[in-house]
């Protein structure tokens, strides 16, 4: 292999990896930057136990009806875990279940999609960008339906008040595919709804393809992989001290 291919390599590996995510030389202040967080992986995570605690959670409807909710309740669970595994929110089977008059396994889905606890150091680091003047957002392919459930238990209200705005998926209602992270038009339409007089948009996602996807459609990417690699990046930036 040439030396012109071996360094035509090198750069296409740096640039896939994230390694220059951002510059140095720009000075990023809070009149004209904002953030955009992901949130599954990033902001909050899975509890481990979820779906055993929501099942035991709400076990006295199955005391009454046994019969009748067993099989919706093998089924949601098996969905959930499809769902899980193909990395998508399960909006499509709650509303099928809610259509099917199965209200009380459509509300396990959502306990069971909704069973998060906070990032502490992401949380400290969104709290100091906020505390700094900084505009932080939620830039996800959480559900729409998922999200709007999220909002309504008491436990999150601190958490989702750091956010200025939240841009969600919704799937239900989108004409043909939901359009989601990392299509171009899921981050055209967060800078058309969110971006106002910013110059710059720091994108922070656990998934490298999406913040690919962000920086092509000219956000600043950072990969995350935690909060202590995030807070040295924006220390690099000048953003923290």
């Amino acid at each position: 292999m040439s030396h012109k291919n071996t360094l035509y390599l090198i750069l296409l590996t740096l640039s896939l990896c994230g390694t220059e995510s951002f510059s140095m030389d720009v000075a990023y202040t809070p009149k004209n930057t904002q953030f955009a967080f992901d949130f599954h992986d990033v902001v909050v995570q899975h509890n481990s136990g979820r779906i055993s605690r929501a099942v035991f959670s709400r076990n006295f409807v199955y005391k009454i009806q046994f019969n009748r909710y067993i099989p919706g309740l093998l089924w949601a669970l098996a969905s959930t875990a499809y769902h899980d595994f193909k990395g998508g929110t399960g909006e499509q089977y709650i509303k099928i279940l809610q259509d099917y008059k199965q209200p009380e396994i459509a509300q396990l889905v959502l306990d069971i999609a909704n069973d998060v606890y906070p990032i502490e150091g992401t949380v400290l680091i969104m709290q100091e960008l906020k505390n700094l003047g900084y505009e932080v957002n939620m830039a996800s392919d959480i559900g729409t339906m998922v999200l709007q459930d999220l909002k309504k238990r008491p436990q999150y209200h601190g958490l989702l008040s750091l956010f200025a705005h939240e841009k969600s998926v919704d799937y239900l209602n989108a004409s043909g595919r939901a359009v989601k992270k990392p299509q171009l038009g899921y981050f055209r339409d967060y800078l058309n709804r969110f971006q106002e007089n910013n110059e710059y948009v720091i994108f922070i996602d656990d998934k490298e393809k999406n913040v690919i996807g962000a920086r092509e459609s000219g956000m600043i990417g950072i990969t995350f992989k935690n909060p202590e690699q995030l807070r040295e990046e924006l220390v690099k930036m000048g953003i923290l001290e």
